[in-house]
């Protein structure tokens, strides 16, 4: 025998739209922050980038110092300096379109200076850090 409870319904189809819309609502808001503009995925490819950068530059200036401490002309350490800078390519070919120069400052030193090759993003990035020649 089936007893029926007076005013029992269960879910409506009104409460099912409201859940589901609300679901939709914060699937957009999630996706927004992982892939938008500022979102996780965009910093995370920046943070990359700017650590190879930082550490061919770092790499760069280790080398020289220890040249200049060794006794070695500029005309040689010039030519190391452009093997690491080859080296560095070779290694990171997903920036291979981006094109750097080994440049002599004024305290008888080589600068790494950007080129050209960077994307916009990129770009933006090399100037938030003042990286020579951007």
């Amino acid at each position: 025998m089936k007893t029926k409870v007076k005013g029992e319904r269960g879910i409506t189809l009104i409460v099912l739209v409201i859940t589901i819309v609300v679901l939709l609502i914060l699937a957009g808001f999630t996706l927004s922050l992982s892939i938008g503009h500022g979102g996780i995925f965009r910093n995370a490819n920046k943070m990359d980038f700017l650590d190879n950068i930082s550490e061919l530059q770092k790499d760069i200036n280790e080398t020289q110092i220890v040249a200049k401490a060794n006794g070695q002309t500029n005309e040689k350490i010039l030519e190391t300096l452009k093997e690491k800078l080859d080296k560095w390519e070779n290694d990171n070919k997903e920036y291979e379109s981006i094109q750097f120069e080994l440049v002599l400052d004024e305290d008888n030193g080589y600068t790494l200076t950007y080129i050209k090759g960077a994307t916009k993003n990129q770009e933006e990035w090399l100037k938030s850090v003042n990286f020579p020649g951007v």
